[in-house]
Parts: C-alpha cells; sequence; structure tokens
C-alpha cells in the first residue's frame, strides 16, 4: 500500500512515501528546487520535485500510488477563515471596517481555491482506483510526531501560528491510535505572538523565529509582567492570548499594538537600528513566558493523561530552547521532537495517520 503525503500549501511545501506503515523517503521541496520556504502554491500546484524524488526512491510511478493524503481539510479551513475575519469586521469599533471584509472573503476564497487546484492536479496523475485524503491538520502535525516517536503510548501536544484557524492542540496517542482532546482557536496562538514580536525586533515574521530565540540568552526578563498580561494557560489548559496588545484589524501578518510598545517603553526595532539591551530583553522575556505557559500546558497533559512520554510538534516545537525546558521541568521520562516539527512534516504526519486511521492498521511497524 502505497501513500504519499503532501503538504505546505503557502510555504514549507514538502512530500513523503509510505508503504505499509514504513517511511520510504519524505524531502521538503526547497532542498531540490532550491527557493527557500516555497509553498505548493508558488511551485506549481504540487511540490513536484519532492514528488519525484519520493516516487523514485520508492521505484513506483504516481498511478502506482493509492492515497494521497493532504495535511489539512480545505473546506473546514476556508469557513473558520471567513467567520474569524468577518467577526473581526462587525466588532472593530472603526465604522469603516466592514468595507474591508470584501477582501478578507476574497483571500481566503483564493487560498481555497489553490487547494482544490493541488487536489485536482493530485487526482489527474493517480489511477482510477487511487483516493485523495484530507487530514485534519492538527492530526497530521501529531500523527508526524507520535508515529515517528517509537513510543508506545505518549501524550502529544502541538502549537503553531495558525493551522486551520485552531492554532494549539492536545492529543493521546497509543498503539495505533491517536486521539484529539483539545484544541484552541486562532488567535490564541503563541506562535502569533512569537511571530509578531520577532516582526517587532526587526525580524521576518515567519522565517526568523530562531533570531528571537538565540537572542534570548543575551537579555534579562525585564518584561516578564508584559508578557504575563499577553500569554496564560486557560482552564482547559490551553494558550490563551490578550488581544488588547494586537492591531485589531488582523489584516496580513498580526501586528502588536500600540498599547504594547507603550508598555515596553519603544516601538518596532527598524531594519537598519542597532539591536541594544531593551531588544535583547524583550526577546529574553518573551522566550521565558512562552517556556513557562508551554511547561504548564506539557505539566497538565501529563497529569490529565497519566503518560510519562511526550511528543511535541507543530512550528513552536522547532524552539530547541522550548523543548530543553519541557524535557528538564515537565515531569516527563522522555520527550520526543518531530525534526520537521512545521508544515513540512505534516506530509509525513498525514500519509501515517491514512495508514493507521483510514486503513483501520492499529499495528506499528
Amino acid at each position: 500500500m502505497n501513500i504519499l503525503g503532501i503538504s505546505g500549501q503557502e510555504r514549507d511545501a514538502a512530500a513523503a512515501l509510505v508503504r505499509d506503515g514504513r517511511i520510504v523517503a519524505a524531502i521538503e521541496e526547497e532542498k531540490l528546487g532550491r527557493i527557500r520556504h516555497v509553498g505548493i502554491n508558488y511551485a506549481g500546484g504540487l511540490p513536484y520535485h519532492a514528488i519525484e524524488f519520493c516516487l523514485e526512491k520508492g521505484g513506483i510511478r504516481f498511478e502506482d500510488v493509492d492515497y494521497v493524503a493532504y495535511y489539512l481539510e480545505p473546506e473546514k479551513l476556508f469557513h473558520r477563515s471567513v467567520a474569524f475575519s468577518s467577526s473581526r469586521a462587525i466588532l472593530a469599533p472603526d465604522p469603516g471596517s466592514l468595507e474591508t471584509f470584501p477582501s478578507y472573503f476574497v483571500e481566503a476564497l483564493d487560498g481555497f481555491r489553490q487547494r482544490i487546484r493541488t487536489r485536482r492536479l493530485a487526482e489527474s496523475q493517480m489511477s482510477s482506483k487511487g483516493r485523495f485524503v484530507e487530514v485534519n491538520h492538527h492530526l497530521a502535525h501529531g500523527a508526524a510526531a507520535f508515529f515517528a516517536s517509537g513510543f508506545d503510548r505518549a501524550a502529544v501536544i502541538d502549537a503553531g501560528y495558525r493551522g486551520d484557524m485552531t492554532a494549539t492542540a492536545l492529543m493521546a496517542g497509543a498503539g495505533g491510535r491517536l486521539t484529539l482532546q483539545a484544541e484552541s482557536e486562532f488567535p490564541n496562538s503563541i506562535g502569533m505572538l512569537y511571530g509578531a514580536v520577532t516582526a517587532a525586533l526587526g525580524f521576518n515574521f515567519f522565517g526568523d523565529w530562531h533570531k528571537t530565540m538565540w537572542m534570548s540568552p543575551l537579555g534579562k526578563s525585564e518584561y516578564n509582567d508584559l508578557f504575563r498580561d499577553i500569554l496564560s494557560v486557560g482552564a482547559r489548559g490551553l494558550p490563551v492570548v490578550n488581544l488588547e496588545y494586537f492591531d485589531e484589524s488582523f489584516r496580513g501578518n498580526p501586528r502588536l499594538s500600540e498599547k504594547f510598545f507603550v508598555r515596553a517603553g519603544f516601538g518596532p526595532r527598524g531594519k537598519d537600528e542597532p539591536i541594544g539591551a531593551k531588544h535583547r530583553n524583550l526577546a529574553a522575556s518573551l522566550q521565558s513566558r512562552v517556556e513557562d505557559v508551554l511547561c504548564e500546558m506539557a505539566v497538565r497533559h501529563r497529569e490529565k493523561t497519566g503518560e510519562d512520554s511526550i511528543c511535541f510538534g507543530g512550528g513552536v516545537a522547532l524552539n530547541s530552547l522550548v523543548n530543553s525546558a519541557i524535557e528538564r521541568r515537565a515531569g516527563f521520562k522522555r520527550l520526543f521532537v518531530q525534526p520537521a516539527a512545521g508544515n513540512a512534516g505534516c506530509c509525513l504526519g498525514a500519509a501515517l495517520y491514512v495508514w493507521h486511521h483510514v486503513l483501520g492498521n492499529d499495528e506499528r511497524p
């Protein structure tokens, strides 16, 4: 049984081939096409280089693929995006905000159209017996972490930016089963906060989280009170973000509000502005709070599931300082972090999810 997983519609496109539950190959499109962070939308509608690599490693052609596993559910994402955008437009105090809603809708519709295009391109190359399967986004992340971990049982956390308009999920894995227990809706997102602060520090919202992380050990936690007010853990053990510190429009990448900069005592760093102590301290305070919140989430999840192993996925799991904090402070005996923790790894997770859940295979190869 050949299952081809694909992921990364907007960035970090990738493909994976799973045969009878075993990983044959997995690779990001950028490694072959040489365009950093390239998404499926910009690679011609499919991650063609990555797919070709995986099929060649497996010694098969596209028509030999039994299932194509896609890393999210486009229709669900479209409806959630429209609902979120319309609610922001209606609730915003600026009466002119309603006039901006049509552009929100067009953006969501275009994203939906691109994802349907990808499905049709894949189906056009499969045999008549092949199936295209859409996998819940968090379950794709969770499956990439749990089924690749080697653990028989584990608590699973997925923390990222926006996903399918749900940003964080708590799961539990046992044998060939992965169960979604709770999830937080965007914009209650650790990744959103990390990206917005990274942008305020003068770096790229998506591509430079590592710069903020590695700046943090050079600073002091001067702004701890500010970040405690912004980010907390709610009653369900999921992150809660105080939206007073964000621009209310949520157009493009989320931006920090004037209230944030007033409390911080300085504005966004200019591109050519030297990095000073205040910037290092802001990074240190953000990192400290994110570590505290994720450790608290992990402890609560351990107590709820009773598991002594944890798997961690999602873009936030690429933060090695967070991973170290969870390993030291959350009380688990074992920690596995999916190396391709971001959307690129979802191609692998989607394929493994289809093998175990859609096809009903409980045994782990």
